[in-house]
């Protein structure tokens, strides 16, 4: 389930987009905060997946709770919503690397879209560092199985063969993830 903070010092619009994230069924656990500081102390002691805030209000503007909540949690999703289309604040919130901006009042489809575009964003790269974690898992075991095996005294060939394994091992990390060890660097283990 992913985790969303919805941030407006208005409690209507606050409801309004808990209503609608109910009514369209969207898997997406909710907290609400009523300003932007009070939100930032929750993102520095909780992970959040998408923080919806609006653009204005007291004490911390949705701009610099943006800017603010990427320093802490990078990988965080953000939504802005207002009520005002200046193009200033898209170019504000587009530097930030704030994808999503969306007009009040809401546009109930554009909303539904802009909530499954990101939802559908967050959980693939969840999917893509599990798929990481789990290659690079694989990776060790295999290379700590091959040192095992190439270091026991019944191995053909000795410390040659250790080596040759170490290179083969090597040339296997650096074809699945970039991984380059040093040693690959140096030239008197490419012959032996």
């Amino acid at each position: 389930m992913l985790q969303m903070l919805i941030v407006d010092d208005e409690l209507e619009e606050r409801e309004g987009i808990l209503f609608l994230l109910q009514k369209y069924q969207f898997d997406i656990s909710t907290t609400q905060a009523p300003n932007g500081k009070i939100a930032l102390e929750y993102l520095q002691e909780h992970p959040v997946d998408i923080l919806f805030t609006d653009v204005r209000m007291p004490f911390m503007d949705g701009l610099t709770l943006a800017k603010e909540a990427l320093t802490i949690q990078p990988e965080i999703r953000i939504i802005l919503f207002s009520g005002f289309s200046e193009f200033e604040y898209a170019k504000t919130a587009m530097s930030l690397g704030v994808r999503e901006y969306i007009l009040k009042p809401v546009n109930i489809q554009e909303f539904c879209t802009v909530i499954q575009r990101v939802c559908e964003e967050v959980l693939s790269r969840r999917m893509e560092k599990e798929r990481d974690s789990q290659r690079l898992a694989y990776a060790r075991e295999h290379l700590l199985y091959s040192l095992q095996w190439y270091s026991l005294p019944h191995a053909h060939g000795g410390r040659r063969s250790a080596i040759r394994s170490l290179f083969f091992v090597s040339v296997y990390q650096y074809a699945t993830f970039g991984i380059q060890p040093r040693f690959l660097r140096t030239r008197r283990y490419w012959y032996c």
